[in-house]
């Protein structure tokens, strides 16, 4: 009998091993990058207030951007300076806290009428209107939204001495052990796709992506709350360790979702990343997706602990 030449995966060797070294090189790219990225977001973390704003109005700009190019190419045209003007209020809505509700209001109130208002002058197709004005509104909630609730967290205070501080790493660290236990666990356990999560949007995410994930997640929060022995305003220190247990798979499973989100987004546009911005990553949507959804979890969390 003739000898198969295919491999477990059921591909050609060559075509195997030439996907592998893509995959290694995309993951060199992705380690430089991150390498590069981190300690500025944890420095825009560390000094808190006026400065993780910015830092935070970069990325809604920037995620922003990227998100309209997508929907342009399905010839969709929202009011994307509208939701930027949108999402600018939310995060002033967090910073302000004493202005919080007029600047919901007004800001709420005056998107949904003023774009109602242009577009129905400025459009003549009904349904491309429609569609505009959605999308207008829908993209505030998307990004500015879940991006208000981060500076929210996060709140005044330099270092360690802020309990928002701590808050907000164990978000970004359990994020990104979320996704980088999921890339790997995917790739190494996942092979053939046999346990595929989300096939409609999401071609290669798998099961065992989503366990890796989940476990990398829950470890980092109980390392977070693990060096706050010797941090007297440490919040997470004194958290049970079902709490940490607790707070990790439900952050791993935002993230997941958020993930997915993008992925939507992604795959009705017809674009594989939302950019190019950060090489081994894609864009900058492409690496804040899972946080959009996470911070939710973490900030309630939080709140409902009464540490915020």
């Amino acid at each position: 009998m003739r000898k198969s030449t295919r491999g477990d995966d059921g591909r050609h060797p060559l075509a195997s091993s030439s996907s592998r070294s893509r995959w290694l090189a995309n993951l060199r790219l992705r380690i430089v990058t991150a390498a590069v990225l981190i300690p500025v977001v944890i420095a825009l973390a560390w000094l808190g207030g006026w400065v993780t704003v910015a830092g935070v109005l970069i990325v809604l700009l920037l995620a922003a951007r990227e998100l309209h190019r997508m929907l342009a190419r399905k010839g969709w045209q929202p009011l994307t300076v509208a939701s930027i003007a949108l999402s600018v209020d939310f995060l002033l809505a967090a910073r302000l806290p004493e202005a919080r509700m007029l600047l919901l209001a007004l800001g709420i109130s005056a998107t949904v009428v003023g774009a109602s208002g242009w577009l129905l002058v400025s459009r003549p197709a009904a349904e491309q209107t429609l569609v505009a004005w959605a999308l207008t509104l829908a993209i505030p909630f998307y990004l500015g939204w879940p991006l208000a609730f981060l500076v929210a967290l996060r709140g005044d205070g330099i270092g360690p001495s802020a309990p928002g501080f701590w808050w907000l790493m164990a978000l970004l660290l359990g994020v990104w052990a979320n996704d980088s236990g999921a890339l790997l666990c995917g790739h190494y356990f996942g092979r053939g796709g046999r346990h595929l999560l989300a096939p409609r949007l999401s071609p290669k995410k798998t099961w065992e992506g989503v366990a890796g994930g989940v476990a990398c997640a829950i470890i980092a929060v109980f390392v977070v709350a693990g060096v706050g022995g010797h941090v007297p305003a440490h919040p997470l220190a004194a958290l049970a360790w079902y709490h940490c247990l607790a707070l990790g798979v439900l952050l791993a499973t935002a993230a997941t979702l958020g993930d997915l989100s993008k992925s939507l987004f992604k795959r009705v546009t017809g674009v594989k990343d939302s950019g190019t911005l950060l090489p081994g990553h894609g864009g900058m949507l492409d690496r804040v997706d899972s946080t959009l959804f996470a911070v939710y979890i973490v900030f309630f969390y939080a709140l409902g602990l009464g540490a915020l």
